[in-house]
């Protein structure tokens, strides 16, 4: 049925019909107002798109898969923090050392860190990400510290039991990219 072949006709008795123009047929006849077969189509096109999309969805594994994918790549899908939460609770730590960062912020790990540039005051700090990826930035020293300033303020604030947290920085090798990387 092709919706925009249809034509809504008043008949001889007054009521209301719809003609399909291209096959030349009443798709239905007898309504009291034009309204009435508008109605009709409206709901027939709502249960044929919902049939369509409920079975396309159920259907195609590979879309979940995608979407799955997709939303553990953006950090939609709060699994891990969720897992992570619950094992602290297990362990008797408050969940108020975890945090609310919104989804929309990207999980990385941490890589490494390089001096400042006595030419340029720069630093440069890398970071792994999901994919075998490492994003590399340089930062000026000013934004360094901040940064460094800020980290440190958050974790003592936020989780005041040192006595559980490292006494060494870990660190992973770090390579510099080749050029054109």
């Amino acid at each position: 049925m092709n919706i925009l072949r249809m034509e809504i006709v008043q008949q001889t008795n007054g009521k209301y019909a719809l003609w399909n123009s291209e096959e030349q047929y009443f798709e239905t006849h007898n309504r009291d107002t034009p309204e009435e077969i508008r109605d009709e189509l409206l709901d027939r096109a709502g249960r044929i798109l919902t049939s369509s999309m409920l079975s396309n969805a159920e259907d195609d594994s590979r879309f979940k898969m995608h979407v799955t994918d997709y939303r553990i790549r953006t950090g939609l899908d709060t699994t891990e923090r969720d897992e992570a939460v619950a094992i602290l609770q297990e362990m008797g730590e408050s969940p108020s050392c975890t945090s609310d960062i919104p989804d929309s912020y990207r999980r990385v790990a941490w890589r490494g860190t390089l001096p400042v540039d006595p030419d340029t005051g720069e630093l440069g700090i890398s970071f792994d990400i999901p994919g075998g990826r490492t994003l590399r930035f340089r930062l000026s020293g000013e934004d360094g510290r901040k940064v460094a300033e800020s980290i440190a303020g958050y974790l003592q604030e936020q989780c005041r039991d040192h006595s559980r947290m490292s006494s060494g920085i870990s660190s992973k090798s770090v390579s510099t990219p080749e050029e054109g990387e």
